[in-house]
C-alpha cells in the first residue's frame, strides 16, 4: 500500500493492483529455487502496512503466523 502523496499522515491507503500478480511471481520464485537447490528452503510472506500496524506482531514467528495472504495457495 503507499500513502496519499497529498496526505502522507493520513491513514488513506491505495493498494497495489499489482500486488496479486507479484505475489504470484514470488511464489513461482520459490518454488523454482527450492527446486533446483536443497540447501535453503525459500518461502514468503507479505506484510502489508496497514495490517503490520492494526496487529503490531511482537515476534517474527507471530508475523509468519498471522499474514497468510497470498501463501494459503502454496
Amino acid at each position: 500500500m503507499a500513502l496519499h502523496p497529498n496526505f502522507p499522515e493520513s491513514h488513506y491507503a491505495i493498494r497495489d493492483p499489482d500486488v496479486p500478480l507479484k505475489m504470484e511471481r514470488l511464489r513461482q520464485w520459490c518454488e523454482d529455487i527450492n527446486r533446483i537447490q536443497p540447501d535453503v528452503m525459500y518461502y514468503f510472506i507479505y506484510v502489508d502496512e496497514e495490517s503490520f500496524e492494526k496487529y503490531k506482531p511482537t515476534s517474527f514467528r507471530q508475523l509468519v503466523d498471522s499474514f497468510r495472504e497470498y501463501k494459503e495457495n502454496i
